[in-house]
This record gives structure tokens, sequence and C-alpha cells, in this order.
């Protein structure tokens, strides 16, 4: 029973969303987002959801696997879930057929494994907070990186476990890091549909005009 449920929570994890839930979606900027209210909905869609339940699920059957072992005292489970958890946060990136220069912010998975990880209050407000902090600055890095802080901060005032505070906000602070490294921006996943704009259709990440498929083209 338990390697059943330590083995369902590390697919659950693991396996990119694009394998379980199909569809087509693209990659916004944010601040697209907040002025578009088609974006906005968009933005609750079938990945959104399927990256939150994901998150916690998995990280809480791979919690309760440990816990029914009686391996909960050890180090291990920390290791093992901070192991797991890290590499679904990683893949999140891959199996995307996005332009080189976006990526995904993984919002919806990184709430899903902090709300796993802390008390319900700790993670409700750290959550809350960085949402907040994300929109009146109309930045998705703004998210991640209040979202770190308000974890540190609420973490180590009620004396939450250090190694559980750690992860979620090392998780948190990932994409990040992630993204500076390889010279990303990071974007919102939403809901893919033909937008055109005064017969052109329009880059919602760099605002570039883009030719449609069967304009004239004028030389040739």
């Amino acid at each position: 029973m338990e390697i059943a449920m330590y083995l369902a929570g590390v697919l659950l994890l693991a396996v990119p969303v694009a394998f379980i839930v199909r569809g087509k979606y693209r990659l916004a900027a944010f601040s697209h987002v907040l002025d578009n209210e088609k974006l906005r909905l968009r933005v609750f869609n079938p990945v959104a959801f399927a990256d939150l339940a994901r998150g916690w699920l998995g990280t809480v059957l791979i919690i309760e696997s440990f816990q029914l072992t009686g391996g909960g005292g050890s180090k291990l489970p920390f290791l093992m879930t901070g192991l797991v958890t890290t590499v679904g946060l990683l893949l999140q990136h891959f199996f995307t057929r996005e332009d080189d220069d976006v990526m995904p912010a993984p919002v919806a998975y990184t709430i899903g494994v902090t709300l796993a990880l802390l008390p319900t209050f700790n993670a409700g407000v750290s959550v809350i907070v960085a949402l907040a902090t994300a929109i009146a600055m109309r930045n998705i890095y703004a998210f991640h990186i209040t979202g770190a802080a308000s974890i540190l901060g609420l973490g180590l005032l009620m004396k939450i476990s250090r190694l559980d505070v750690a992860l979620a906000a090392m998780l948190f602070a990932a994409p990040v890091a992630l993204a500076g490294m390889l010279q990303r921006q990071l974007g919102v996943r939403v809901a893919m549909r033909v937008m055109t704009e005064a017969g052109n259709l329009r880059s919602r990440i760099r605002d570039v005009r883009i030719a449609p498929a069967n304009a004239d083209r004028r030389g040739n």
C-alpha cells in the first residue's frame, strides 16, 4: 500500500501535465493577461487545475507513504519529497512547444505543493500575498519572489519545520532563478484561440506584429 502511494505520488509530480491534459495553450505576458478580460478567463483552464491538483495530491501521497512506514522521523521523507517535487518543477519547462525565449511560470504547481507541505494557514496567507503583489506590480516574477519571502517569514515566525519551509520557499523562487540562468522570460499559460486585430495577429508576449499566414507578400 505504501509503495503504491509513493509511486502514485511520484507519477503525479513527475509526469508533465501535457501528457495528462490535452489542449492547445500558449504563453502570455502577465501584464497582457491583466489587461485582457478574455485572457484572464483563459488562465483558469484544465492545465492550471490539473497542475494544482497533482502538485497537492502528489506531495500528500509521498508524505503519507513515509508516515505509514514509520519513516516520518528521519530526513529521508524530506529528501525524497524535495527531489521529486524539484524534478516535477523542472519538467514543467520541458516538452513544450513555445518560443525559445519564453517558459511557463509554474504558478498552479507551486501553489499545490506548498499547500501540501505547509499548514493551511501559512500556505494560504503566503499564496494570497504573492498573488496580490503580482497583480499590483503586474509582474509574474513578483509572485514567485514575494511568495518565497512570505513562506520564509511566516515559517520562521510560527516555528514551522525549517526543512519544509526551506523546500517550499525554494520551489517558489526556483522558476525565477531558472529563467535567469536560461535567459528566458516567464509567461502565463492560457487556453489558445485565434485572436485577430485589424487583420493581423499579435504576439501577446512581445507586442510584435505577426503577418497572418494568408497575407499578401509584395515583391514575390
